[in-house]
């Protein structure tokens, strides 16, 4: 049942419900990844509106213009692509204000998190048949001493068009390090290994990767006076 929303420039999420669990629903306009960062590469001005499940008289509730991008490496190869919605004062949203995960968010002193920065529409990845692995592994780790992204089904419409079952997720970048652990946002920095920068504080990459030259060079010179020793 598809929610009476106009049909140009939308994006429509369904949250689940106990009758139709995967009823969340989203529809994108196709378009090439944009760039890793700033807002110049976002399709601005997408509207995007949460409609809840089973609800007769169908009505939005929660409504807010977002940017939207495509998400993924390889996963965006596939027709059901995966979706980067960006809150942004320019926008006239300086946070997603709906809590779209029921309650299940909190930050590591167990308050309720319930605004977010940024979020993603997540096709499913690798798991493309049943689109479960990956939350299915999130919820396992979730209680341990480090980070886990919260994550809901949701069908998805875009302009009018169905594009499927999806998970909203929680987006791991400085917003999340900040809202999940009081960290000051200015001071964040966010890299994948092999190192490869993502965004925050590029002081603190440079940081990292001198500690890493610094353990190596001790590594080294302890072998070194190790196998000097053994070979006397």
């Amino acid at each position: 049942m598809t929610p009476e929303t106009p049909k140009d420039n939308t994006l429509v999420v369904v949250p689940v419900s106990q009758l139709c669990p995967w009823c969340p629903q989203i529809s994108f306009i196709k378009q090439k990844n944009a760039p890793p960062a700033g807002g110049a590469g976002d399709r601005k001005s997408k509207i995007f509106r949460v409609f809840p499940p089973a609800i007769p008289d169908r009505k939005a509730v929660y409504s807010a213009n977002t940017g939207i991008r495509i998400h993924g490496y390889s996963s965006s190869a596939l027709p059901q692509k995966s979706f980067k919605l960006y809150s942004r004062a320019e926008y006239g949203t300086k946070k997603f204000d709906y809590d779209l995960f029921h309650g299940a968010v909190k930050n590591v002193n167990g308050e309720h998190i319930g605004s977010f920065n940024h979020l993603i529409l997540r096709n499913g990845g690798n798991d493309q048949k049943l689109k479960l692995r990956d939350r299915l592994n999130q919820e396992m780790a979730a209680g341990g001493s480090f980070g886990t992204q919260a994550q809901t089904e949701c069908i998805v419409f875009l302009d009018g068009e169905y594009w499927g079952l999806y998970n909203i997720t929680e987006k791991l970048n400085e917003s999340y390090v900040t809202a999940h652990y009081g960290v000051k946002k200015s001071t964040v920095c966010m890299f994948k290994d092999p190192v490869e920068y993502i965004e925050g504080d590029v002081k603190g990459l440079e940081d990292y990767k001198e500690k890493v030259r610094s353990m190596q060079e001790s590594i080294c010179s302890r072998i070194c006076r190790r196998s000097s020793v053994q070979a006397m």
